[in-house]
């Protein structure tokens, strides 16, 4: 390979049995593509890697990088991925659609994820109109928008945080919430029984944090305390 030699090089691969932590990594399927007058001028096109789990195809990657210019796209787009047949805990489910966009340059990439469902069951809770909306580059990610209706109540969330600076700032609202959802994840560190409601208006950061947490008829337990 030098100057003034053509290149074609198409490779199709697959990545499978990958154990972390103990645990089974989702499968990779690929095929990508690489032509160029020269080596270092080139356009990679991936043509799809797909990731899977047991022979489900959780999503697909499409895109090119162009090493002429630099610039590089990169997007994937899904509808209707199962949770239950992608998660490891059997009480997770409900469908989501997912869309990330990968785009810039090959020194500053930039990406976007957008995902949404208009239910997902965790356990005997569930939530409705999920959104979920991340950007970000290699400076910063920002939490465009969290969202979520429980029992027709609006959980908001929004925030950013700073790679470089390692800084955050995230702020959460609700005008009125139920908030017995919090033992689907506060069980395991043995606070149990939530029950009640709130209004809540928070801004959490690496300083401090401040806000409004207007609790009604809150009660909860904490047995391994005894409380």
């Amino acid at each position: 390979f030098g100057k003034d030699k053509k290149i074609n090089i198409n490779s199709k691969y697959t990545v499978d049995n990958i154990i972390y932590k103990k645990k089974r990594l989702p499968a990779l399927e690929g095929d990508m593509e690489y032509k160029a007058d020269n080596l270092n001028d080139g356009v990679l096109v991936l043509k799809f890697l797909k990731i899977l789990k047991n022979g489900y195809e959780i999503a697909r990657f499409k895109g090119e990088a162009n090493l002429s210019n630099k610039e590089l796209n990169f997007y994937l787009d899904k509808k209707d991925i199962d949770l239950s047949k992608i998660s490891a805990n059997e009480e997770l489910k409900g469908k989501i659609d997912l869309n990330v966009d990968i785009n810039g340059t090959l020194s500053l990439p930039k990406y976007t994820v957008n995902t949404s469902s208009e239910k997902i069951i965790f356990k005997k809770w569930e939530f409705e109109d999920v959104i979920f909306d991340l950007s970000g580059d290699e400076k910063e990610v920002r939490l465009e928008k969290f969202d979520f209706l429980y029992e027709k109540n609006l959980l908001e969330a929004i925030g950013r945080y700073d790679i470089l600076e390692k800084k955050y700032n995230f702020n959460l609202y609700s005008k009125n919430i139920k908030v017995d959802f919090l033992n689907s994840i506060l069980s395991e560190a043995g606070i149990e029984g939530i029950d009640g409601t709130a209004q809540i208006a928070m801004n959490f950061s690496e300083k401090e944090s401040h806000g409004v947490f207007n609790g009604q008829n809150i009660s909860f337990k904490m047995p391994k305390y005894e409380i």
